[in-house]
């Protein structure tokens, strides 16, 4: 990683850094989504017509598969926002205790720990957003694999 990255997370504290991590995971899980829309759900479509099972049974188990990981990608989307305002906490904290040390007459002091409280804030609002959207996708394009899945049981 570059200094300027390193430099950053460093202002950021704790907080950016999980921000970071549970935002790697949504991408993940909505990655794993999209390559499923794009490819696997005609797969495992392909795999389970031929099989034993009845025709009523394969619906469920297709559409689950279709919906699967998006409790887990709304968690990730949800707990965003909230670590943003633990970072705004833990910033004020070194704030407060750069006032209780020196008063006001340390400038320096008091702007990291508003850098520490806003900086997660930004990085976790942001993630939120792109979490909304990308949750917002993937169930369109889940609800549309799921009217391909049951045309391809009736005509099958």
């Amino acid at each position: 990683m570059s200094a300027r990255l390193l430099d950053l997370f460093a202002r950021g504290g704790l907080p950016l850094t999980a921000i970071a991590l549970v935002s790697t995971l949504l991408w993940l899980l909505a990655l794993e989504r999209y390559w499923y829309y794009a490819r696997g759900w005609r797969i495992q479509l392909a795999e389970e017509l031929p099989g034993p099972h009845p025709r009523a049974v394969l619906l469920p188990v297709l559409e689950a598969a279709l919906y699967r990981n998006f409790e887990l990608i709304r968690s990730c989307r949800r707990m965003l926002p909230l670590l943003g305002l633990l970072g705004t906490v833990s910033g004020m904290i070194l704030v407060f205790d750069v006032m209780n040390a020196f008063g006001t007459g340390n400038p320096r002091g008091m702007a990291n720990g508003i850098s520490r409280a806003l900086l997660p804030v930004l990085a976790g609002l942001l993630t939120t957003l792109c979490g909304l959207a990308l949750e917002a996708d993937l169930r369109r394009r889940a609800a549309a694999c799921l009217r391909r899945v049951r045309a391809a049981l009736a005509d099958a």
